[in-house]
């Protein structure tokens, strides 16, 4: 019969060895995949640490810019005042800067108009005259 043939223990050995090589391929398998673990909690104790650390530098820069910012709050309301006058007396100063400069141009203008005046009226007197005059 088929039970007495010579390839059955051949075939069942086949069976065991490929069985054996699949234990070991799983036992390598679940130690890697426990050693990978194992590395990535470590990483990840490493990375919370770090996280912990720069949260805590932060925080310290955090606290820094609020005081520098605080710190320029209260200098420019120092200033401003001082900025608000300076401004004021800047733009007065030009205003009265750019007046003087135009009076003498009216006064000018004015004189020569009334130099014009006399000038014309001498001459409309020597035209009444006569030659006579002259």
């Amino acid at each position: 019969m088929v039970l007495d043939s010579p390839l059955i223990p051949v075939f069942l050995g086949i069976i065991a060895v490929t069985a054996l090589l699949h234990a070991v391929f799983l036992a390598g398998a679940t130690f890697a995949i426990w050693k990978g673990l194992s590395y990535l909690g470590a990483v990840s104790s490493r990375a919370e640490t770090e996280i912990t650390k720069l949260g805590q530098k932060l925080d310290k820069l955090t606290a820094q810019v609020e005081t520098l910012s605080r710190q320029a709050h209260e200098t420019m309301a120092r200033t401003e005042p001082m900025v608000d006058s300076a401004a004021s007396r800047a733009w007065r100063t030009g205003h009265s800067v750019r007046r003087m400069v135009e009076t003498p141009q009216t006064t000018l203008q004015k004189g020569t108009a009334i130099l014009n005046g006399v000038l014309r009226a001498v001459e409309t007197y020597r035209q009444f005259r006569g030659p006579a005059a002259r």
